[in-house]
């Protein structure tokens, strides 16, 4: 059997990197990142647990303490932690349904790329934003079950936020038409798409950014570093426009450009895969939310003390 010969082309290199992705994410999608960890017995209240509720604010600081007895108060904290973990476990997995959603739009996206480089099908940037997009979307997603009580959401309102990108890919459709092809519709799209993507993106690693979920400092630049290439792919969709009026020496840099953000991107997205099964199945996800769930309470009772303490007035600088 003959060994398999390395590509001799950039469009040769680009192709057999899109492959290499489409083989990852979809081991990703069918493999791994659907298992995570939860709190079993939601119902029940072990006296283990004590020692953590009781240190918790689990209701809104506005109810006086001082109007309940002791037993009452209790029985409401009681309470409130089985509300907690409920909440924690419906959040988490909405969390993990969303983040394999995010792979599978990306497989989505990248076999869509590869079919492009195989000549499958003619290029169409409306698809190609849209697949893109839907992506940008579950990072969304992502992002506000660690910053939003989204546990009271459910498949109406994520579906309604879908609906809105599919309805932008019609408006971006329609626009294409109408302006017969014009390349600078074509490449604003693709802009604003791009710029959705590293915005999506760099919300969420901002979200995880937490001392809850204490992720190395060191990953944290590098997550950055993802969100930031999203927008360089505009760059791209710019080249294939003027490509016909641009000199072969120029054609080919952008070409090996493309093809080393394209590979840089795929190790970073192996590093965020890497990141999120760690914070998946360590149990630190729970753990975030049903201390950031506390935190908040307890900010708005400390903020209102702060306030009635501290007098604090508006100034102007001179």
């Amino acid at each position: 059997m003959p060994l398999p010969t390395l590509p001799t082309t950039d469009k040769g290199w680009l192709t057999v990197n899109y492959a290499i992705q489409v083989a990852f994410i979809g081991y990703v999608v069918f493999g791994t990142a659907y298992k995570f960890s939860w709190i079993k017995d939601v119902d029940k209240e072990d006296p283990k647990e004590e020692a953590i509720w009781q240190k918790l604010e689990l209701h809104d600081p506005a109810k006086a303490r001082d109007s309940k007895s002791a037993d009452e108060y209790e029985t409401e904290s009681l309470k409130g932690w089985m509300d907690f973990k409920k909440r924690a476990n419906k959040v988490t997995r909405q969390f993990t349904w969303f983040w394999v959603l995010a792979w599978f739009s990306w497989m989505l996206h990248y076999a869509y790329l590869l079919g492009k480089e195989l000549g499958l099908f003619q290029q169409n940037a409306a698809v190609r934003n849209l697949v893109n997009n839907l992506n940008s979307l579950m990072f969304v997603f992502l992002f506000m079950t660690l910053t939003v009580s989204t546990s009271r959401y459910g498949a109406l309102f994520w579906s309604k936020l879908v609906c809105l990108i599919i309805g932008m890919f019609g408006v971006e459709y329609l626009a294409y038409r109408l302006s017969n092809g014009n390349p600078v519709t074509e490449l604003t799209f693709t802009a604003i798409s791009g710029l959705f993507a590293s915005v999506a993106l760099a919300a969420f690693i901002g979200s995880i950014d937490s001392k809850f979920i204490n992720v190395p400092v060191w990953l944290i630049p590098a997550l950055y570093l993802y969100a930031a290439i999203q927008s360089i792919y505009v760059f791209f969709g710019f080249h294939e426009v003027v490509s016909s009026s641009i000199g072969p020496s120029m054609s080919s840099f952008v070409n090996k450009t493309q093809i080393t953000v394209t590979i840089f991107a795929f190790i970073l997205k192996a590093v965020l895969f890497v990141t999120i099964t760690w914070i998946l199945r360590t149990g630190r996800l729970v753990y975030f939310m049903i201390e950031e769930g506390s935190l908040n309470f307890r900010r708005d009772r400390n903020f209102a003390e702060f306030l009635d303490t501290i007098k604090i007035e508006e100034t102007q600088l001179t």
